[in-house]
């Protein structure tokens, strides 16, 4: 679960019916109306209590002071597992915490600081053991308009959030709640994303997602209004294409297996 989504503050406004979000949410992730009032990266509109969150040409102000420098770690599998799980275990809530103060770039992500540098390096390290071989992978989002109009076309952004997206364009998540289709193409498999398998979430099969980095780098190639897909409509629709640096340290039997799978296993054919 990530976050370009508007996130609902006030359960009773008309909003709250499109959105999973209440009392209940706020007290589950400990963040409110304060936490994001002073937000670098959000929008706080107190009449109707919607936050809206949006990309970023350039490293935020918090992100740079708390997170930016990441450190070295030499963590096992066995830690790096419980890393990541401590991410993907959806009912805890603690990834939509930990998105929610990267996407705002609120100043109470200093509390959270040394796990989020702890699961980029563990994304990192995962990116050349799972790599990506899909051309394209697939993320269903809840948009307000002010936030699909910062996608500008044909600009490089940022997405400040870990994002999830699935290579599966059946299986992506898809809230009740979601009005925006967005694809993200590989060029060439990235440094800082990996496909999530059993040992990382109890959710892997049903998903089949890829995970990417907070900090994401990407082009906008295409948007458009009032999009179908697999039989249903989208308020809007957000095509990407991922810039970020390519791995560059791969062991042989990698490299043979990427050059033989790479384009068989693109899909295309599903569009």
């Amino acid at each position: 679960m990530s976050v370009n989504f508007i996130f609902i503050l006030n359960p009773k406004n008309d909003f709250a019916k499109k959105c999973i979000i209440s009392e209940d949410f706020k007290e589950r992730i400990g963040l409110d109306e304060k936490s994001f009032k002073k937000a670098g990266l959000a929008k706080f509109d107190k009449d109707t209590g919607v936050v809206h969150f949006f990309p970023t040409k350039s490293f935020s102000k918090n992100y740079t002071k708390y997170i930016k420098n990441s450190e070295n770690y030499k963590y096992d599998e066995k830690e790096i597992i419980e890393i990541v799980k401590k991410y993907t275990t959806h009912e805890s809530w603690y990834c939509t915490k930990i998105n929610l103060l990267l996407a705002s770039d609120s100043d109470d992500m200093k509390d959270q600081c040394d796990y989020i540098k702890q699961l980029i390096w563990c994304i990192k390290k995962l990116a050349s053991i799972y790599p990506i071989l899909e051309t394209r992978v697939f993320r269903g989002n809840q948009c307000s308009l002010e936030e699909y109009n910062a996608y500008k076309l044909n600009e490089n952004l940022y997405i400040p959030s870990f994002l999830s997206s699935s290579k599966n364009p059946k299986k992506f998540y898809q809230a009740e709640s979601h009005n925006t289709l967005m694809v993200i193409n590989l060029k060439y498999i990235p440094n800082n994303a990996f496909v999530v398998n059993a040992k990382y979430s109890i959710y892997s099969e049903e998903e089949e997602e890829v995970l990417f980095g907070c900090y994401s780098k990407f082009r906008v190639i295409k948007k458009m209004k009032n999009y179908c897909f697999n039989k249903k409509n989208y308020e809007f629709y957000i095509e990407l294409e991922h810039i970020n640096e390519p791995i560059k340290e791969m062991n042989e039997n990698l490299k043979k297996m990427i050059c033989y799978n790479f384009f068989q296993s693109s899909n295309l054919a599903y569009l």
